[in-house]
């Protein structure tokens, strides 16, 4: 099967998306689970960041919740 013209190349998504994790990072991650053929493993890793960030906060959400509702 012949390769549309107006397709970038594996190599140019590739390029995109490691350029996109590093200077967008949310974007990045959206551009690696769309176009990215990578295994999944290598997905979650590069997600591991933005995960424990989240939960992190809601961590500390639901801390300061509780504290306001203790006193």
């Amino acid at each position: 099967m012949a390769k549309k013209s107006d397709e970038l190349s594996y190599d140019t998504q590739t390029l995109i998306v490691v350029l996109a994790l590093i200077f967008a990072y949310p974007i990045g991650l959206i551009l690696m689970f769309a176009w990215m053929k990578w295994k999944i493993w290598v997905k979650i890793l590069l997600s591991l960041p933005i995960i424990l960030v989240l939960f992190t906060v809601f961590i500390i959400f639901i801390s300061v919740a509780l504290v306001a509702v203790g006193s």
